[in-house]
């Protein structure tokens, strides 16, 4: 793309650049937020009195941002494409959405399994399950808005995006599959998750 062309041996410098503020991003709202991780019974963020499903929930909440700026950038960079010297086609970027559809199910599942055991009703742990994934389509508006400014800040966008949802993956998503004795599995997934979303990449084309 134009940006990383500009940049001749340092090419990757926008792409690190915006690989470590994707990871800053998420790193200074994990700090602030208050949230708890399920698994690991473990409070973060600023102290507060709340109760531990609205942490819960806000936790998840985290998760669900870095994979609406994927799914965002995705359609911003279908849009800005006539100006990209790498176009995008809809169908990378309904396989990205298809591929943050598929992980966020089980996502919504931990959050009402947990309340559900913490006492909630059915309905109610169905609700803020489905509640705890609003950042997402916020997410998603910020990531397309920012692809669609201009074609040269698309390596960028998207190497924040990778960024936030790599941070994502190392802080909360393996020590959590650890936590559970579920370590080795987690790492199967993960790499059959890899492996699905690059078949269906080939398969779009």
């Amino acid at each position: 793309m134009q940006l990383a062309q500009g940049w001749g041996k340092l090419a990757f410098a926008p792409l690190l650049g915006g690989l470590a503020l994707g990871g800053i991003f998420l790193l200074g709202i994990d700090l602030l937020l208050p949230h708890v991780h399920a698994l690991q019974n473990t409070r973060e963020g600023i102290s507060t009195q709340w109760h531990k499903s609205i942490l819960l929930v806000i936790a998840m909440a985290l998760h669900h941002i870095p994979e609406g700026l994927a799914m965002g950038v995705g359609y911003g960079a279908v849009a800005s494409s006539a100006a990209s010297a790498a176009p995008v086609s809809m169908a990378t970027a309904l396989m990205v959405t298809f591929s943050m559809m598929l992980q966020n199910i089980p996502e919504g599942l931990i959050v009402a399994t947990a309340l559900r055991g913490e006492g909630f009703s059915a309905k109610k742990s169905c609700f803020w399950g489905m509640l705890s994934g609003i950042t997402a389509p916020l997410g998603a508006v910020l990531g397309a808005v920012t692809a669609d400014i201009s074609a040269q800040l698309l390596p960028v966008a998207l190497a924040f995006a990778a960024g936030a949802m790599l941070y994502v993956v190392a802080e909360e998503v393996l020590p959590e599959a650890n936590a559970s004795g579920n370590g080795h599995a987690a790492t199967l997934a993960c790499i059959a998750g890899v492996a699905l979303v690059l078949m269906l990449d080939a398969l779009t084309h």
